[in-house]
């Protein structure tokens, strides 16, 4: 009844609540056969049909990790987190899991271990059900079936769900990828402001994709999550639009799909399509018309109105497709981002109409980033041709895409040894590097592990050279990381002996 209480227009609905955890968890231990220890524990929400932890003062020592899971479906759990976690301050949200527990398993390659560097000091307790919802209840009755729609099955794999916390209540709402004008896959994600407009909101953000039917009105996709974002511009004020870009931090899944967009604006009377996550059904296609004219909001200025109730229309709004998008039926481009209506939500209430946030007056605030994804001063380095020049030194600020690589020319002297030491967070996307003798030539040196340190060390058996280090990304679109570079002389282990000495009698012999 509260929950209905607070549900509304430019409020997005509550679906769960965030519950303190007050008692330490109590665990067992066991040995592996590696020589190691492994502790394992759970964590119960009755009643929840998903559960999220957040761990505080992890503090982990080298090679140990953290893991969890749900119990009905082990294979997709998340983990590593390792050290301080993701953002190295020792707390950290993990990825949701299904049903009302969640095991946590901590390693540590040390027989000694007999104590835990961390807890779990609070958790989200989902109780509206995250799984597709029946699509026989009243107020999507209605809705289309994206997967029904072969023009926008590429698009709806832009559009996730959206949860957030507000220190007490758990909240749903949608958005979606934006594309840039250069396609270089920078993880935008444009939504309402009254659903999010706060940092510490993005940073406990997760995101659900794929949250929808396998193919028309039949199975089910896999669902995939990122965590974490960084909210880069909103407006709060609905006057300007009620919009909201993000980054997402956290690794993107394979198969996501970024939206195009334009300041163009649809004519009075054409079509439009939204694509969303109403709280009555998983990601649905809508088919409304377009006009000028403005009810709620002031006119047509910041707002774009569109009308369910017309021939040929499917489908409607409700509570949680807040910030989706608005489509242009011609060619599939963005133009807006939903506020809210004029009355009740649901298919029982095709008279009202819906207001959405316009593409073209908020684009001011906004283009500076759309432009491109922003990138370090070292760019263009996208190849070994265009390497730029290191020496020894600290460089910060570095951003490598996946469809961007960043390499790096390094003179490296006879026998000198070549240390670069990469510092990231692998939670937002792991970072390789990998050392070639020459542009175009063979690899002599690598680093390929999964950690948020990483170092690549190499002592140069031949000739002064130039060297090419190439940083790439194993996963995801984009990171950013620091790097250290060092060259030391070393001492020559087998040097040529000398010419044998010619001494010259003494002066004073006799």
């Amino acid at each position: 009844a509260e929950d209905e209480a607070n549900a509304g227009w430019g409020k997005p609905p509550r679906i769960g609540v965030v519950r303190a955890v007050d008692k330490p968890m109590v665990g067992k231990w066991y040995d592996t056969a590696d020589g190691g220890r492994l502790w394992t524990s759970a964590i119960t929400a009755a009643g929840a049909v998903k559960v999220r932890l957040h761990f505080a003062d992890a503090n982990l020592p080298l090679g140990a990790e953290i893991y969890v899971y749900g119990p009905e479906n082990p294979d997709q759990g998340t983990g590593p987190y390792t050290a301080a976690g993701p953002r190295e301050t020792g707390e950290f949200w993990v990825r949701s899991v299904i049903g009302d527990t969640t095991h946590v398993e901590y390693y540590v390659p040390d027989a000694d271990a007999r104590t835990v560097p961390f807890s779990v000091d609070r958790l989200w307790h989902i109780y509206h059900d995250p799984a597709p919802i029946a699509d026989s209840r009243a107020p999507c009755d209605c809705m289309g079936d994206v997967m029904c729609y072969d023009d926008w099955i590429d698009i709806s794999y832009a559009v996730a769900k959206t949860e957030w916390d507000d220190g007490v209540y758990v909240y749903w709402c949608t958005g979606q990828l934006l594309a840039t004008l250069n396609n270089d896959l920078t993880p935008y994600f444009l939504t309402a402001a009254h659903c999010v407009d706060q940092q510490t909101q993005a940073k406990n953000m997760e995101f659900m994709w794929f949250f929808q039917h396998a193919s028309c009105e039949s199975g089910w996709m896999t669902f995939e999550f990122s965590n974490d974002a960084e909210l880069l511009h909103t407006t709060g004020e609905l006057l300007l639009s009620d919009h909201s870009l993000l980054m997402v931090k956290g690794v993107l899944p394979a198969g996501v799909t970024w939206s195009g967009w334009t300041t163009d604006v649809p004519s009075s009377g054409s079509w439009v399509v939204g694509i969303h996550h109403p709280g009555c059904s998983s990601n649905v296609w809508t088919h409304w018309k377009r006009y000028s004219r403005g009810k709620r909001y002031p006119g047509d200025y910041y707002y774009h109105q569109v009308d369910f109730d017309v021939t040929g229309g499917v489908g409607h709004i409700y509570y949680g497709s807040s910030g989706s998008g608005l489509w242009r039926e011609s060619d599939a481009k963005l133009v807006g981002t939903l506020t809210g209506g004029s009355g009740e939500p649901g298919c029982d209430h095709m008279s009202t109409v819906a207001y959405y946030g316009r593409m073209d007056r908020y684009y001011v605030y906004i283009n500076s980033f759309l432009g491109a994804g922003s990138d370090d001063v070292l760019e263009q380095n996208d190849s070994c041709v265009g390497a730029a020049a290191l020496s020894e030194g600290n460089y910060t600020d570095l951003v490598v895409k996946s469809v961007d690589e960043d390499w790096y020319e390094i003179n490296i002297g006879a026998n000198a040894e070549l240390s670069a030491y990469l510092y990231f967070t692998d939670a937002y996307g792991n970072i390789n590097a990998e050392l070639y003798d020459a542009c175009g030539g063979s690899v002599v040196a690598q680093v390929v592990t999964q950690s948020n340190n990483e170092y690549l060390i190499y002592v140069n058996p031949g000739a002064t050279a130039d060297f090419y280090l190439r940083v790439f990304l194993a996963d995801d679109t984009r990171n950013t990381y620091n790097m250290n570079v060092t060259i030391d002389p070393q001492i020559d282990l087998d040097p040529p002996l000398p010419d044998p000495m010619v001494w010259a009698e003494p002066p004073h012999a006799t």
